[in-house]
């Protein structure tokens, strides 16, 4: 269990430098692309970490197990532990980024803004998508967001993953 613990460590510290170190250095360099794609963008790579440490965890407690096997529920068990880890560390990165960056929503919520200025967009339309916004980058929202998804989504991977890295029945 001690390794499971320190590889979901690890992976966790990959993800959270990765969404928010990732984010930072892209939203630096790539200045055209709006904000929102950006964050969209980190989002679905940082799951690529999460799910690359789910793999390696279970490969690696296979490896341990050796001639005794390693079951579904093993492997099973080995995924959503990391998943769950990761995403309590990834809320809590989320939470102290948006704590420590109070205007976070509502530059979101500009940046929204112009670009459906932009569009043509209608004055309700806008104020409507504005609202969104801003609920969507809330502190609350954010750090339920990395909760949930981190949780789910690492879930699903490893009812996938654990199929095919549990011991085959001789």
């Amino acid at each position: 269990m001690r390794n499971i613990v320190i590889r979901a460590l690890i992976t966790g510290v990959l993800v959270v430098i990765w969404l928010f170190g990732g984010f930072t250095v892209l939203s630096l360099i790539i200045t055209s692309v709006p904000h929102i794609i950006l964050r969209t963008l980190t989002g679905s790579l940082g799951l690529v970490v999460l799910f690359t440490g789910i793999y390696y965890a279970m490969r690696n407690e296979k490896q341990k197990k050796g001639a005794e096997g390693y079951t579904y529920v093993q492997a099973l068990g080995t995924g959503v532990c990391i998943a769950v880890i990761v995403a309590v560390m990834v809320s809590a990165a989320s939470f102290m980024y948006v704590y420590l960056n109070p205007h976070f929503a509502d530059d979101m919520a500009k940046e929204a803004e112009a670009s459906l200025r932009q569009s043509g967009a209608s004055q309700a339309a806008i104020a409507q998508k504005v609202a969104a916004v801003k609920d969507e980058f809330s502190l609350n929202r954010q750090v339920m967001a990395a909760l949930t998804v981190q949780t789910a989504i690492g879930t699903v991977f490893s009812l996938i993953a654990a199929a095919f890295l549990k011991t085959k029945k001789q």
